[in-house]
């Protein structure tokens, strides 16, 4: 959280900088907030938007950031509804409350040999588990996911394996829609996600 409240002051004081420039004196005081950006980021991170923007990249950041930050937090209520949806579905289609715990023990979908040996969705159930330590909870461990191990079910091989072990259709039952716009469609909020736009 420390780092968080820095993070505001910085932006915070960068951006009144900003406000406090007038076209003629802008020039002379770019480097100072460049530099200030610099201390709290690196030079790579702030490439793209002086590339971009020359002499304006502290705004396209500073704009950046309002954007990313209105983003958020939609992508997080869709997340949690995404999640829980998921989970609605493949307790009712498992009929198995505890599905995330089986499935990722011997002869679950998790364990599939169709997925590899070292399966993207059993590693992170694993390190939930071990993470939370003393046998924590179906909720604990899903409340524990990110974004991409429930983007993972719309692959197609945990997809078919899916459909195949439980006879449901997630795609209709979690989109009401056909599988084949899923993967990329939720490839591009996932990436969204995780990166600034810029």
């Amino acid at each position: 959280m420390q780092i968080y409240d820095e993070f505001l002051v910085v932006v915070t004081l960068i951006e009144a900088e900003i406000k406090d420039l007038t076209n003629t004196n802008r020039t002379n005081h770019y480097n100072s907030i460049m530099s200030d950006l610099e201390k709290h980021f690196s030079k790579e991170r702030l490439y793209p938007y002086v590339a971009s923007a020359g002499e304006e990249a502290d705004l396209l950041y500073l704009q950046n950031l309002k954007i990313s930050e209105a983003f958020y937090s939609l992508i997080a209520v869709f997340e949690v509804a995404f999640r829980n949806r998921i989970n609605d579905v493949l307790t009712k289609g498992f009929n198995d409350p505890n599905w995330i715990i089986k499935q990722a023990e011997p002869k679950g979908y998790m364990t599939d040999p169709k997925l590899g040996n070292k399966s993207f969705q059993k590693r992170k159930v694993d390190k939930a588990k071990k993470d939370l330590g003393g046998g924590p909870s179906p909720s604990q461990i899903i409340a524990q996911m990110s974004l991409g191990f429930w983007v993972e079910f719309f692959s197609r091989t945990t997809f078919g394996l899916i459909q195949t072990t439980t006879k449901i259709k997630m795609d209709k039952l979690v989109f009401n829609t056909k599988p084949r716009n899923i993967p990329s469609n939720l490839a591009v909020l996932s990436s969204t996600n995780n990166r600034p736009l810029c």
